[in-house]
């Protein structure tokens, strides 16, 4: 799993008014550091929600723009899709409740850092804060977790592009639902020091 390009959708509730917002991570590339600890570092990550885009983006260093994510199931299949200025940009898809996936092994799936460059400029342009920072996700409780067989599709967008990463195969789907808290971890590198 650590060595796998990954397409994530997820649903959670707001911290302000506890309604329901999509995100997706739709393009996150596995790394490693010096001493050989694994990350994902995000590429493209999307939300419908104004509050996570702000957060992510200024505290996490994560480069959320404005999307339309969607997380949902229909019978027998797990569906994600996502929308970029009107359009539909992405679309996956996975077996629902296919295979029982051990809830210890659903937390160390999810516990797997994000690797993110948090880039602030100062008020000239020039670079204030340039740092490789860790995000933690650490899953708190695990309620369901499933794995299976999945697909994803893109189409080429100019602003959105999953597509200049193309798809040589799927190696299957998590479907995992948790509650998880995300906090910065470490600085893994800051590039300003001297």
């Amino acid at each position: 799993y650590q060595r796998r390009v990954h397409g994530v959708w997820q649903n959670g509730l707001k911290s302000v008014d506890k309604e329901l917002e999509t995100m997706t991570d739709l393009l996150s590339v596995p790394c490693q550091d010096a001493k050989g600890k694994w990350y994902r570092y995000v590429l493209q990550c999307y939300s419908d929600s104004s509050s996570a885009i702000t957060t992510g983006r200024e505290v996490f260093g994560l480069p959320y723009k404005v999307g339309k994510p969607v997380l949902d199931v229909r019978y027998d299949t797990v569906n994600g899709t996502f929308e970029y200025a009107g359009l539909e940009v992405a679309k996956a898809t996975m077996s629902y409740k296919y295979s029982k996936l051990d809830n210890e092994v659903a937390k160390n799936i999810m516990d797997i850092p994000y690797a993110t460059l948090r880039f602030i400029p100062d008020v000239d342009g020039s670079p204030l804060i340039a740092q490789l920072m860790a995000v933690s996700g650490s899953p708190k409780d695990v309620s369901m977790a499933y794995y299976g067989p999945s697909q994803i599709y893109s189409l080429s967008h100019v602003n959105a592009p999953l597509a200049d990463f193309p798809v040589q195969a799927s190696m299957g789907g998590f479907h995992i639902k948790a509650t998880i808290q995300h906090q910065s971890d470490h600085l893994i590198h800051n590039y300003l020091d001297k």
